[in-house]
């Protein structure tokens, strides 16, 4: 079978959701008139119509296919994998066993919320990045709200969703989704389901339970206004955080002041700039971008006992806080 190179890659880049989730370890399947990559929790598919059925590793696929200089190859299935050809170029890529999760389940679709992607790209920078707790880890989505946390922090939305059970996925993977445009929501028993512009994916839920937070959101605390140039606080703080496994910066609100400061294992870098709080020192680490979002969606957070707290419309987000002299 003749297949265009370009027409080939543009389906591979479709399925890895940009190229997000490639590793050498995502397998590609040609099946029953789709394409569809695998990685970890998620699945990705495309309408794909070619004379084979076969799984092969995505690394060699794509770079062979990169590597080719022709704008048509010629694919045929043999009994161990996909012989590739390309005027005096031959290739055959072995077949790997693999098994498609959540095959064949049947989805109702209903529409996503226009700015959901906004939703999940805050409420994705809310999760942590410690694996061994892994409920951290991800988002919990319900039918009336969106969140996460880290243990010390958690962020939420209040927007209806339209999905019948609450579950818990990998914030990464909705990430990715959300980044590549998704429109329509659906579930099945053990997945999330998300329809785009020519694409599908399935995000595995994760076993789990995500812990209350109503009780965390509490009205009243004294109005602390960010400075305006807290953007360029945030980006120097951030240059010797950013190779960090951990890449949280320091914050601090001092009587007049707040002081940001960030370091690495090439330095560091620290600013104070004058604002109008007035109280014991508080402290509370926080990611650089969750920070820089949380001050364009509202101009002041509020000090609250033991905590930070920024609200602004449906969304709202509260950091525990240490309290130190004045």
């Amino acid at each position: 079978m003749e297949i265009e190179r370009k027409v080939f890659l543009e389906a591979i880049n479709k399925v890895s959701l940009g190229g997000k989730l490639i590793d050498d370890e995502s397998p590609v399947v040609f099946r029953d008139g789709k394409l569809v990559m695998l990685y970890d929790d998620v699945a990705v598919r495309v309408d794909f119509e070619v004379d084979f059925e076969v799984a092969l590793p995505s690394r060699p696929l794509i770079a062979l296919l990169k590597r080719l200089d022709l704008g048509v190859v010629k694919t045929e299935k043999k009994e161990t994998g996909l012989l590739i050809k390309a005027g005096r170029k031959r290739s055959e890529i072995r077949e790997l066993a693999v098994t498609i999760p959540w095959e064949d389940q049947r989805v109702d679709w209903h529409p996503l919320p226009d700015d959901f992607e906004e939703q999940v790209k805050i409420v994705a920078d809310c999760a942590g990045s410690d694996s061994s707790r892994y409920m951290f880890t991800c988002v919990h989505v319900c039918k009336d709200r969106l969140e996460a946390s880290t243990g010390f922090h958690v962020g939420r939305f209040d927007v209806p969703i339209p999905i019948e059970e609450e579950c818990l996925v990998y914030a990464d993977s909705l990430l990715a989704a959300a980044k590549c445009g998704i429109k329509e929501i659906g579930e099945t028993d053990s997945c999330l389901c998300f329809r785009g512009d020519g694409f599908e994916c399935i995000i595995g839920k994760i076993d789990g339970t995500f812990p209350t937070t109503d009780h965390l959101f509490e009205d009243g605390g004294s109005a602390i206004q960010w400075p305006d140039e807290i953007g360029e606080m945030i980006g120097c703080a951030s240059i010797f955080t950013v190779t960090e496994k951990f890449d949280d910066i320091s914050v601090s609100f001092l009587p007049g002041k707040m002081r940001l400061h960030g370091q690495g294992i090439d330095g560091w870098f620290e600013e104070r700039l004058k604002c109008n709080y007035e109280g014991d020192k508080i402290d509370f680490m926080i990611r650089p971008s969750l920070l820089s979002r949380l001050a364009k969606r509202s101009k002041e957070c509020i000090a609250q006992d033991g905590r930070i707290l920024v609200a602004d419309g449906d969304f709202r987000f509260v950091t525990v806080t240490t309290v130190g002299e004045k």
